[in-house]
């Protein structure tokens, strides 16, 4: 039989001598009001009941969250240190942000379609340096979220997204990059900003899109006072949606559009910024001469194929990562100039995210780096 706790008070609970690990094997009930303080790490096989706060508030290193897929109904953030996710974790009503970050390098942060989160700010937010997402369940029509993301742990990286519903009711999945990690293909980065968003859903559809940026982010000839949000629009990364240039706002790093954002994940789901009204957003008039990589399908089952456009013959390494960055397949691929296709051999891979990691011959150089999901 499980043993349930009972806090029935509205009191500071500190399980703070519990430093390794607090390990939550049967029911816990955090009373409304109430708070359990946590300083270990904390592992749950079963989701928390009542209304009270789990508040992580270690002082000396990162506290590790392992939530096993499982609801917390309010997390408390208060560790300078930062709070990594070892497994998903499901929001059922707040997420408040007292000090210190949440990294989810492989897993997800899901909010429940009435949780909300608060304190949010350039200090505090969900790192999406991996392929982990910040994703809101059930967002209905005309409903707005922000989704508190940005790439990396230092300074001026906080770059939130609010995103406002003009679609039916559905999940929306948002996380941040910086160029060199984003599997989309931005070409004329100077009139752009280093940062990508990566926006989904289970439904496609209309959504209002505001991306705030940090002016460290931006190219030489980025002019934050007339630039727009973009989107991709082909796998080659050749057509940027053009938008009208605007001042925005906060101070010109917010700025705005109604964009489409697709079900699933295709070459569209890459959003930043340009001040060029030219040209496409980021991209440059490129001809088959233009070397590029592609994992198709993706999302795949059983087979997966790696499509090579090489402007030159040479050898191709890749590698693919779990979802720990290790490297568990890996090998050379001969290439002719032009296209070029290669099954993977991922046949034998569990369901689960990856990593593709590839670099091409010498003169026509490129490194690539994408996510692969295996259903």
């Amino acid at each position: 039989m499980s043993k349930t706790v009972l806090l029935f008070f509205a009191a500071f609970i500190s399980c703070s001598s519990l430093y390794a690990q607090m390990h939550i094997a049967g029911d816990l009930f955090i009373a409304p009001g109430a708070t359990v303080a946590v300083a270990s790490h904390v592992t749950s096989d079963t989701d928390i009941l009542g209304g009270g706060r789990l508040l992580m508030n270690g002082n000396n290193g990162i506290q590790i969250l392992n939530m096993n897929g499982h609801v917390v109904p309010r997390l408390g953030v208060a560790n300078p240190d930062n709070i990594v996710l070892a497994s998903n974790a499901i929001i059922g009503d707040s997420l408040m942000f007292i000090s210190g970050k949440i990294i989810t390098p492989v897993n997800d942060l899901v909010f429940s379609p009435n949780a909300h989160h608060d304190g949010a700010g350039p200090d505090k937010y969900v790192v999406t340096n991996g392929v982990g997402l910040v994703i809101k369940r059930g967002l209905g029509n005309g409903d707005s979220f922000l989704f508190p993301v940005g790439n990396d742990t230092g300074t001026n990286n906080y770059t939130p997204a609010l995103i406002t519903n003009a679609a039916t009711q559905r999940d929306i999945r948002v996380l941040v990059k910086d160029y060199n990690a984003s599997a989309a293909i931005e070409h004329n980065t100077s009139s752009g900003i280093d940062r990508t968003w990566f926006i989904s859903s289970n439904t496609a559809g209309s959504a209002g899109i505001a991306l705030t940026h940090n002016a460290s982010t931006e190219g030489s000839l980025f002019d934050h006072n007339a630039a727009f949000v973009t989107q991709q629009l082909n796998a080659l990364g050749t057509q940027w949606s053009i938008g009208t240039p605007s001042a925005g706002t906060n101070g010109g790093l917010t700025h705005i559009a109604t964009l489409n954002i697709p079900q699933g994940i295709t070459e569209m789901n890459y959003f930043s910024k340009s001040s060029d009204a030219t040209a496409s957003l980021l991209a440059a008039s490129v001809s088959q001469e233009q070397a590029f990589l592609r994992v198709i399908p993706n999302p795949f089952i059983d087979q997966a194929i790696l499509e090579i456009n090489a402007t030159e013959p040479g050898k191709v390494h890749y590698y693919i990562t779990d979802a720990v960055g290790r490297a568990i397949i890996s090998g050379d691929i001969d290439v002719t100039k032009g296209s070029n296709r290669h099954a993977l051999p991922v046949e034998a891979l569990p369901p689960g995210a990856y990593m593709i990691h590839a670099s091409g011959p010498s003169s026509g150089s490129f490194v690539y780096a994408a996510t692969m999901i295996k259903h």
